[in-house]
């Protein structure tokens, strides 16, 4: 899988590794951002529930993989995190699998769309709507963000 190769990639990264055994949290986050390249869309390194390194914060994404940082004298550096997708890369792939609509919300009010009319709509989370014109078929989902925002997806179907 992609995200398992760019994550051990990344987790051996010598430059990030030697930024962070030297507490240089500067030259860590300007790997970190050198390594935004191919599908990573955003990257950080956590020290127990403190985020130290955060590259694209204001990116919107969706859950990724994790894995310990240990120093070569095996002192541990953190918890690295990388997510290779953000919202907007997920709805247009769902869009473009399934012929649906999606609208993403979390609770801390980022949305992003396919259907823009859907915006700002109170939406069930199943059932039937109507939007303008359209009827579509509602099914809703719960996830979690990147960074372990609740979100609810919805799917909607043109009835």
């Amino acid at each position: 899988m992609v995200i398992h190769a760019d994550l051990r990639q990344i987790a051996h990264d010598r430059v990030l590794l030697g930024a962070l055994a030297a507490g240089n949290l500067g030259a860590a986050l300007a790997e970190a951002n050198r390594q935004l390249v191919r599908h990573v869309v955003r990257i950080r390194v956590l020290r127990g529930s403190r985020v130290v390194v955060d590259a694209n914060p204001t990116s919107f994404d969706v859950a990724g993989s994790g894995m310990d940082l240990q120093a070569p004298n095996g002192r541990s550096l953190g918890r690295l995190q990388i997510t290779v997708q953000d919202v907007i890369g997920f709805i247009k792939l769902v869009h473009k699998l399934n012929a649906a609509d999606v609208v993403v919300r979390g609770t801390l009010g980022d949305m992003r769309t396919s259907l823009p009319a859907a915006a700002k709509l109170s939406l069930p989370l199943s059932g039937c709507t109507q939007i303008g014109a359209h009827t579509y078929v509602v099914r809703s989902l719960k996830e979690t963000s990147f960074t372990g925002e609740p979100l609810t997806i919805w799917l909607l179907s043109a009835k």
